[in-house]
């Protein structure tokens, strides 16, 4: 396919024309019965996806016949003088300049406008493309014809370079293109703009957005001069526009000129039109990142009822819109009704795609996340199992997206407090990690940290410890001393030290995660407290209890009801002591009352001790689940 085929059909891209009207009967000759009607409206449906994929293929020339047998199939259902023909005289004109068949493109180019006119007025914005259009054929048809085929051979190289994802040779020729077009259509025409277009989208692929930026300025000046601001072709450069900024997170920016394309749309092709669906969209998104949510879902509500109108309720290409409105919901915290939204997509892409695409995967992840955000623990497991033998059949189990599956599974069954049920998944997730990325990755170390937190609620303090000490070790190397993961290390450690009275140590961590907290969160996150009130917890000295420092003792009978603290690090100590003197007693001396004793006295500290350590719990790392 030629680029001049392609800024063609751009042109009706944005015009509206995706296919045909339906058949108004009212105006049609009745030259044919019901039945015959409905076949040859079939067979030229037939033809002209036929002739349409033939240029999408690069064989112009064979879709040329085939586009006039349609053509002759619009005369004979509806007459010459029918809005459908404008549609396939403007592409038979395309298709002829492609084939460098100037006259030919020239005589369709003159239909077209002489249709266009007499149905739509002089002064339609449809008109004035089509008269751009014709002068443009006409000023390629005066020029040598050496001189177009080095044009559409130039074409032919940007397209190759295009499709083969390289955009710097793209551009290049496109370039080359631009400076022929500047003498052959002067700087203001139109058709030049589409050339302006295509670089500036091609400066976009290759993430050069100050470059996209300037080109699609350009682009919109020249539209807004030659066709005015009530035409598509001037929505589609404001939307480029606001797109490339929404693209730098530019979203105030981006907003006036994704408004300005939505109005335009609207008034030019219809609330219907999937145009406006697409404007809708990015509108959507610039008003979601500034915080506006339910401007957003305004736009993602309306946006899917475009697609739902133009291609049914079970499309695949409804899905997207589907989920953009769902994540929304999600962070509006409307649990239930994106879930519906999510739960109808997983039902698309099941009966679109199988189910074992990773679209399906995916769209499981969705369902059962938004079970487990309603608590309803039970209905989110078979969805993450699912999602989980899917990844693992289709990608093998070091792939990322099967390591993100085992880490949703063991979060899910961690928060289930099913913790050794949940160590198996923490535990091939650390080991894929360590083989794949190496021992140094940040995600190593959540890794580390996650399968310390499941071996920690087990009571596996020891191990618990080395894993926590593992992902401390990585993230001091890889993010640095001053780093929030690197404080979420430190505190877990401060509080498995304390559980195992090791009170220096885990005064050492405390401090260490207060400072960092402090500094990067302020005094009053509720991170920043947390890791205080457990340095509290270690240091502070024996008085009365308060709610915020101190873990309450049995009640002791006494008639007045005060109730005495103990500080942990007392508890640890008392139980040490204990636990010496037991490994100091005599095989006779165990026997004794005395011992009885003693042993009574460990169990009962030992059972104080799990109740204010109970009161520590380290931060949970967070999963990286895939969303």
């Amino acid at each position: 396919m030629s680029l001049r085929t392609l800024l063609c059909s751009l042109l009706l891209l944005w015009s509206g024309v995706t296919g045909f009207a339906q058949e108004d009967r009212s105006e049609t000759p009745a030259r044919f019965s019901d039945s015959e009607r409905k076949e040859k409206l079939a067979e030229r449906d037939q033809l002209w996806k036929q002739a349409r994929q033939l240029v999408i293929d690069g064989k112009t020339a064979e879709a040329i016949p085939i586009g006039k047998q349609v053509l002759d199939f619009e005369r004979k259902l509806f007459g010459d003088d029918r809005e459908e023909l404008i549609d396939v005289l403007h592409q038979l004109s395309s298709w002829y300049l492609v084939e460098a068949d100037t006259d030919q493109a020239q005589r369709y180019a003159n239909q077209t406008l002489s249709l266009t006119e007499k149905q739509l007025g002089k002064d339609s914005w449809r008109t004035v493309s089509e008269r751009f259009f014709l002068d443009y054929v006409q000023r390629l048809g005066a020029i040598p014809p050496e001189q177009l085929r080095t044009m559409l051979k130039i074409e032919s190289e940007y397209v190759e370079f295009s499709r083969k994802g390289k955009p710097i040779e793209a551009i290049e020729r496109a370039k080359v293109l631009n400076d022929t077009e500047l003498e052959v259509l002067g700087r203001d025409h139109p058709y030049r703009a589409n050339t302006l277009q295509l670089i500036a989208d091609q400066y976009r692929v290759e993430r050069d957005y100050t470059n996209a930026e300037l080109f699609y300025q350009e682009t919109l000046k020249i539209r807004r001069k030659k066709l005015g601001d009530d035409n598509p072709h001037t929505a589609m450069s404001l939307s480029s526009l606001g797109g490339i900024l929404s693209s730098q997170n530019k979203h105030a920016e981006a907003r006036p000129y994704l408004e300005q394309a939505l109005k335009i749309r609207r008034k030019t092709l219809g609330n219907d039109h999937l145009a406006v669906a697409s404007s809708l969209f990015q509108l959507g998104y610039a008003l979601k990142s500034l915080g506006d949510l339910a401007g957003a879902r305004s736009c993602y509500e309306e946006e899917l009822a475009i697609r739902k109108k133009a291609v049914g309720d079970e499309h695949l290409d409804i899905v997207t819109t589907l989920d953009l409105l769902a994540y929304l919901l999600e962070e509006m915290q409307e649990y239930a009704t994106a879930r519906t939204h999510f739960e109808q997509s997983l039902t698309i892409r099941k009966k679109s795609l199988g189910d074992e695409h990773a679209d399906t995967a995916n769209s499981l992840d969705d369902v059962g996340r938004l079970h487990k955000k309603m608590k309803d623990y039970k209905a989110a497991r078979p969805y993450a199992e699912q999602a989980l033998a899917i990844r693992l059949k289709t990608l093998g189990e070091e792939h990322a997206d099967s390591v993100a599956s085992l880490n949703i599974l063991g979060n899910l069954l961690f928060t289930q407090e099913d913790y050794s049920g949940a160590q198996p998944y923490f535990e091939s997730v650390l080991k894929i990690r360590r083989k794949v990325l190496g021992e140094e990755h940040a995600d190593t170390a959540v890794a580390y940290s996650n399968l310390a937190n499941a071996l920690y609620e087990q009571n596996d303090l020891p191990d618990a410890q080395k894993n926590f000490e593992a992902a401390l070790k990585i993230r001091r190397k890889v993010l640095g001393e001053d780093h929030l993961d690197t404080a979420m290390s430190l505190n877990s450690l401060g509080v498995v030290s304390t559980r195992q009275g090791e009170v220096a140590a885990a005064k050492t961590y405390l401090e260490s995660a207060v400072a960092i907290r402090q500094k990067k969160l302020g005094e009053e996150h509720s991170s920043t407290v947390e890791t205080r009130k457990n340095l509290d917890l270690l240091l502070a000295p024996q008085s009365k209890v308060t709610a915020k420092q101190t873990v309450m003792l049995p009640d002791t009978g006494e008639k007045d009801g005060n109730v005495l603290a103990q500080t942990f690090s007392e508890t640890v100590a008392k139980h040490q002591e204990i636990q010496k003197r037991i490994q100091g007693l005599t095989p006779a001396a165990s026997v004794t009352g005395t011992s009885a004793n003693l042993f009574r006295e460990a169990e009962e500290s030992a059972a104080l001790l799990l109740k204010q350590g109970n009161a520590l719990v380290p931060l949970m790392d967070p999963a990286t689940e895939t969303t």
